[in-house]
């Protein structure tokens, strides 16, 4: 894997790519690979998302090393774009506009032996950029936080930019 994604089909004979005509195989799938895209710190927390639709918590040990303490699936199908530590949780933003926060702190207070298996962060908020902005093909490429409130910029490939407070 080159780091840059990557296109699986079946061993079919290579062919040449015309532009002229759809000359593609269509049995091609899209893998995102599980490469970091954007981090957020907090008091010796680390949020780190991917390309693949996880998340991952990391503490940050007293020697300088990391321990990764829980990975979780921010979006079912599309990459995180943009990790957040809110008031309200871990803000996670996904290339197709979802917005969710997620209560990781509550869920990592819990004593892991009780906690039943495969289950997830309780969500706090969500929100759709898509839904939001009426642009239903929109991928959105950036987001960021006004200074210290909790108002989120999201822009998309449609040029889109949109301002929003899940927590209001």
């Amino acid at each position: 894997m080159s780091g840059t994604g990557v296109v699986y089909s079946s061993p079919f004979e290579a062919t040449t790519l015309q532009l002229e005509e759809d000359n593609t195989n269509s049995s091609n799938m899209v893998v995102n690979p599980p490469l970091p895209t954007c981090c957020a710190f907090e008091e010796g927390k680390v949020a780190v998302g991917k390309a693949n639709g996880m998340y991952d918590i990391l503490f940050c040990e007293e020697d300088g090393t990391m321990e990764t303490v829980m990975s979780a699936p921010g979006d079912a199908a599309n990459g995180i774009v943009y990790v957040d530590w809110s008031p309200v949780g871990l803000l996670t933003v996904s290339l197709c506009g979802e917005i969710t926060a997620w209560d990781v702190e509550e869920f990592l207070d819990e004593d892991p032996l009780t906690q039943d298996e495969g289950r997830l962060p309780r969500v706090s908020g969500a929100l759709s950029h898509r839904g939001t902005t009426g642009s239903g093909r929109a991928v959105v490429n950036c987001a960021s936080r006004l200074g210290p409130s909790a108002v989120y910029v999201l822009a998309d490939t449609e040029g889109n930019i949109a301002t929003f407070n899940l927590f209001a």
